[in-house]
């Protein structure tokens, strides 16, 4: 979880690394700052985490202008060892989606 500023530099980030990465080449990212609503990204490697995520990113407006991009992932490899403790029924399926 974090806060990115327009430019795509972090502003402040959840494990405590800041400025160190940018976002602004990320699809997620550029999508929130375009379409201006909740977006969620393709399966990313993530700069700050180095681990296999699908990053989800909600621009900030303020008065029309966007000042920066909440955004958060989540991690597939904990998300697979929590999905494996519940006992799913035969054939059933988990969705991510963003509609």
């Amino acid at each position: 979880i974090g806060l990115l500023n327009p430019n795509g530099s972090v502003a402040c980030h959840a494990n405590g690394r800041m400025g160190d990465f940018s976002a602004a080449d990320r699809p997620y990212f550029r999508a929130a700052l375009e379409q201006r609503r909740f977006v969620m990204g393709p399966v990313i490697q993530g700069r700050a985490s180095g681990r296999w995520s699908i990053p989800f990113a909600q621009p900030v407006v303020e008065e029309g202008n966007v000042t920066g991009v909440v955004f958060a992932a989540l991690d597939l490899e904990r998300a697979t060892q929590a999905l494996a403790a519940i006992a799913l029924p035969a054939g059933a399926r988990v969705t991510v989606s963003d509609r």
